[in-house]
């Protein structure tokens, strides 16, 4: 049976795989995202917030010796997030701003995580993790070309667009109905730099966490590896939609 099985099967069972863990496993960080004083999580990142400053610290001066985490981030509350940085309620749960170069002249710093204290510490160290990758050169292009496919609305509407399109041409050209890995791969290809970043953020943010003595549970690593599945739900679904659309073409035309 297992002879039997092609590229298509593969990247079916693949982005089947990325769907239920993306729908399944975003809404258990959610819950810890909203976390109260009432209700906090197992592991609040109120505690851990100096440990794992010291452990970014540690790790950028392996390749950045002069790096000190105290003058170049800060680490705020998510009210704080809201009401001086103008984040939404929910960016401000958990978010890192790397700051351009007029704001890091006004606020002394280069970065600003926002992170709600009673939120699972390793979403904290995962907001960490991205100042770690941001100081590298190729995590800072893929972070600097991440921020214009969010930011800038013709880049992000031409990267909508291409998600949705490319996979249905694809499936268009080439021959017969087994096309949906090239659809997926198109899908992936497209939105590479939000992928990549948010994964190496991930691994470094357990890193941090291993270096501060606090190591991720279980638990922890299943909640982030769904939520970094939501990000290819998107890409998933377009080329289910497109890989259909691009064979009834195919078929019709």
């Amino acid at each position: 049976m297992i002879d039997n099985i092609n590229s298509d099967n593969a990247a079916e069972l693949a982005a089947a795989a990325m769907v239920a863990g993306g729908y399944f496993g975003r809404p258990y960080l959610d819950n810890f995202r909203n976390a109260t004083p009432d209700n906090p999580s197992p592991n609040p990142a109120r505690k851990q917030i100096k440990p794992f400053l010291k452990a970014m610290e540690e790790r950028i001066q392996e390749f950045e010796p002069n790096y000190k985490a105290d003058e170049k981030m800060r680490v705020v509350p998510s009210q704080t997030g809201v009401s001086t940085f103008g984040l939404t309620d929910h960016q401000s749960k958990a978010s890192n701003m790397r700051l351009d170069a007029a704001r890091r002249a006004h606020y002394g710093v280069d970065n600003i995580v926002s992170i709600n204290p009673y939120h699972d510490d390793a979403s904290l160290a995962h907001e960490l993790g991205h100042t770690v990758t941001q100081r590298t050169p190729i995590g800072n292009q893929i972070h600097k070309a991440k921020t214009i496919m969010r930011s800038r609305p013709n880049v992000k509407n031409a990267t909508t667009i291409a998600t949705l399109l490319a996979p249905a041409l694809a499936s268009y050209i080439q021959e017969g109905d087994d096309d949906f890995a090239t659809a997926l791969g198109l899908g992936l290809a497209i939105n590479a730099p939000t992928l990549m970043d948010e994964a190496f953020a991930t691994g470094e943010g357990f890193n941090l966490m291993n270096r501060a003595g606090k190591p991720g549970t279980i638990g922890q690593k299943a909640r982030m590896a769904g939520s970094f599945l939501t990000y290819t739900m998107a890409p998933v679904i377009s080329a289910a939609i497109g890989s259909t659309a691009g064979n009834v073409l195919e078929d019709t035309i």
